[in-house]
């Protein structure tokens, strides 16, 4: 079983880390991640974070699509919280929830992986 809680991705302007509340839920449930997104260059940023599932029973959502496209200043950092739902006929197993930064200036994008563990009730 691999369980990765927090992960740190980085390319040479933008570093993302991601931090789940739990690694382990029952199916019916419901956990947070939280993505800080950290602007390490010296020109200013426009990307927009997501956080993808696989498909199935597993979904990530964030209360306010519109803060999800940001930009970042020098030596800035912004942080969201995503709400991460099992629904109940999930089953048990571990679901991989990807987390993207897509770089507008640079048409790039930055990934990281975390690992959530889904049981029954």
């Amino acid at each position: 079983l691999l369980v990765l809680a927090g992960c740190t991705q980085a390319s040479a302007d933008v570093t993302i880390t991601t931090s789940l509340a739990d690694t382990t839920i029952q199916s019916g449930d419901n956990t947070t991640i939280t993505v800080t997104t950290t602007n390490n260059g010296d020109t200013p940023i426009t990307g927009k974070t997501r956080v993808e599932t696989q498909d199935g029973p597993i979904t990530a959502t964030h209360p306010d699509e519109s803060l999800l496209t940001t930009t970042l200043y020098p030596g800035e950092q912004v942080t969201r919280v995503f709400t991460v739902n099992a629904e109940t006929n999930a089953r048990r197993t571990d679901y991989e929830l990807t987390t993207t930064f897509f770089n507008h200036e640079t048409d790039s994008v930055i990934k990281t992986t975390d690992v959530l563990s889904v049981t029954n009730q």
